[in-house]
């Protein structure tokens, strides 16, 4: 498990995808973060981890829950985390589609 806190409130935080968080992910890292619509899109969308209000509290209460999970959903959880690694967010999945821009904008 990893965790990716920020800010929701700095503009450039809650629209960007944090470069931890993909880290996490490519290492097969569910990951506990904070609720923006980007990471709604990203970890829950996509059961990567879970989200948490920017709250003590909530934030406990989101890593206890990613610690109750049971061992098989954990395991898919972590397996999940290392396939959309593998096939969005790394330079060979995103290459061909780079080059496949660039040559319709030339």
């Amino acid at each position: 498990m990893a965790f990716g806190f920020f800010n929701p409130k700095i503009k450039r935080m809650s629209l960007a995808t944090p470069l931890k968080v993909l880290e996490y992910l490519a290492a097969g890292l569910p990951v506990v973060t904070i609720k923006t619509p980007l990471m709604k899109s990203l970890i829950e969308r996509n059961e990567l981890g879970i989200l948490s209000a920017y709250r003590a509290r909530d934030i406990a209460a989101a890593i206890s829950k990613m610690l109750d999970l049971p061992q098989d959903q954990y395991d898919a959880m972590r397996q999940r985390c290392l396939e959309i690694s593998e096939t969005r967010f790394n330079w060979e999945s995103l290459e061909p589609k780079f080059f496949e821009l660039i040559h319709r904008i030339q």
